[in-house]
């Protein structure tokens, strides 16, 4: 699938979860693993992507914050049987926190 041909709109409660490679505050609550997945074309939508994605998975859980822990990305066929060329498949993974009302932390 070709990233540029696919558009969506990410609700606003979705959109609003902070993903970051900091650990938690001790405040939060860990609510389980999550990932995102998307390929196409051009890496950079790809990998908005695969950002809105993971929100979306941790926002099923009633996370507001995702600790990203790794980012995978890979060479794949695209289109009909691979016949659309080579284009990366990037996966973004983590743990998903449910934390307090107050702004995080800052470093």
């Amino acid at each position: 699938m070709d990233a540029v041909a696919c558009s969506y709109s990410v609700p606003p409660e979705v959109a609003k979860i902070e993903v970051a490679t900091d650990e938690a505050p001790a405040r939060c609550q860990k609510l389980g693993a999550v990932q995102g997945t998307h390929s196409g074309n051009d890496r950079d939508l790809i990998l908005e992507y695969a950002r809105n994605e993971l929100r979306s998975a941790a926002h099923a859980l009633g996370a507001n914050y995702v600790r990203l822990d790794k980012t995978d990305e890979r060479s794949i066929g695209l289109g009909f049987q691979g016949m659309g060329g080579v284009g990366p498949e990037i996966t973004l993974s983590g743990q998903a926190y449910r934390c307090g009302s107050r702004q995080r932390d800052r470093r």
